[in-house]
């Protein structure tokens, strides 16, 4: 079984509706189920027999959540890239790096270790980057009348996972880029200059699909991608606001 050096991005202060009615400092540290997102994460990597060595960069964790001596806490960048990027780091520092590095969001409620192997299982080991992604019929099996968003493409109704498969240097060198992804995401202008005008205008008329973005990113980033499709629909569910809260605890409820 091929082990991954493992990166799960804690984040920063959590501010909001969702922070004010939990009381929470760190979304990570959010317990839907009475135990945090961060552990929930953890547990299940821990399980999946993945791991080699965890990085847990940011502030969004405690120290007696994380007993294990392989684990490299860090502090946070100001951006998702930027932290990611101290993960890393933080893991050179203390040996080679696996061919591949496995980076898992911290604000997933229902991920399991099925679902990571799963995913890695199915990744392609050529790409630089893999990410999981499943359609809004498959993710509705699972999560019927949930609170996700999707993106629409040519394709279908898409909505990206939390997990994803990198190859450390290529990953590396394409930060930059991903930093200025990051700036942009909420600036049309921005968005303009990075993606170009007449990708922006087919993707509005919706002549784009899956491969068609990973071909873009492909030219951003300067590095190979893939998307891994059917991927698990708990990857995706992420807990960013009130209702997606409140959803995970009744959804939860109606599983027990």
């Amino acid at each position: 079984m091929e082990k991954f050096d493992v990166i799960l991005p804690a984040g920063g202060a959590f501010k909001g509706p969702l922070a004010d009615q939990t009381q929470v400092p760190h979304k990570t540290l959010l317990a839907p189920f009475g135990e945090t997102l961060l552990q929930t994460g953890i547990k299940a990597i821990l399980e999946s027999g993945r791991a080699n060595r965890i990085a847990v960069p940011g502030e969004g964790c405690v120290h007696d959540q994380l007993r294990e001596t392989d684990f490299r806490l860090v502090p946070g960048g100001t951006t998702g890239p930027g932290t990611i990027l101290n993960g890393l780091r933080a893991l050179r520092q203390n040996g080679p790096l696996t061919d591949r590095l496995l980076l898992v969001t911290t604000d997933l409620p229902f991920i399991e270790s099925r679902h990571i192997n799963e995913f890695v299982d199915r990744a392609p080991k050529t790409a630089d980057l893999a990410v999981a992604v499943c359609n809004s019929t498959e993710f509705e099996v699972v999560f019927p009348n949930s609170t996700n968003t999707y993106v629409k493409l040519n394709d279908g109704k898409w909505t990206v996972g939390g997990v994803f498969l990198v190859k450390a240097e290529p990953f590396e060198r394409a930060i930059s880029h991903l930093e200025s992804v990051f700036i942009n995401r909420k600036s049309v202008l921005g968005m303009v200059r990075l993606l170009g005008p007449k990708f922006l205008l087919q993707f509005a008329l919706r002549r784009v699909g899956v491969e068609d973005v990973i071909r873009k990113v492909e030219s951003i980033l300067g590095c190979s991608g893939a998307a891994v499709y059917k991927s698990a629909p708990e990857l995706a569910f992420d807990i960013d606001d009130v209702e997606d809260y409140e959803y995970a605890i009744a959804h939860r409820r109606t599983r027990a």
